[in-house]
């Protein structure tokens, strides 16, 4: 019983952000697939900052978002 707790205390929670960051690092993930979503949020949280930013700038938010993932 007691390696059976063992099991879901450390080693379950580590296979589930292995399976995560997995599944980041497809093309599910990717800076197309992203874009959409980080401008939505943008828009969301800075509803008057978002028309002053650029494409560019929006683009490189999203990559910084990305990397910060990692």
């Amino acid at each position: 019983m007691n390696h059976l707790r063992s099991i879901f205390i450390y080693i379950l929670p580590l296979l589930v952000w292995m399976l995560v960051i997995f599944m980041l690092s497809t093309d599910k993930a990717s800076a197309s697939a992203t874009n959409p979503a980080v401008n939505e949020i943008l828009r969301r949280i800075f509803p008057g900052v978002i028309s002053y930013l650029s494409l560019e700038q929006i683009d490189r938010i999203d990559w910084g978002i990305r990397k910060a993932a990692h």
